[in-house]
């Protein structure tokens, strides 16, 4: 992976991109020090994109399974008395 100055991005900007998309390189642009950017192939980011949206299904699956685990009939209110303190009675 290439780490370069947001200055020396712009100058080579065309060659960047094709680092990325035809040679899968990873760039990650820097403005005062600080990595604020990164330029991946569109490949790398459907990845990226598949991880995260897997990682966020795990979440919610095992915050739904501790919620029903947590769940007392006894505690929960009815829905008749919900609609009615929300008006829509």
């Amino acid at each position: 992976m290439t780490t370069i100055s947001a200055e020396e991005a712009r100058n080579q900007f065309a060659d960047i991109i094709n680092k990325a998309a035809y040679g899968h390189e990873r760039t990650v642009v820097t403005r005062r020090g600080k990595r604020v950017a990164a330029i991946v192939s569109v490949e790398d980011l459907e990845l990226l994109e598949a991880i995260v949206d897997e990682l966020e299904d795990r979440a919610d699956a095992e915050y739904c399974r501790k919620a029903l685990e947590n769940l007392d009939l006894g505690q929960t209110v009815p829905w008749e008395d919900i609609k009615s303190d929300l008006g829509l009675q």
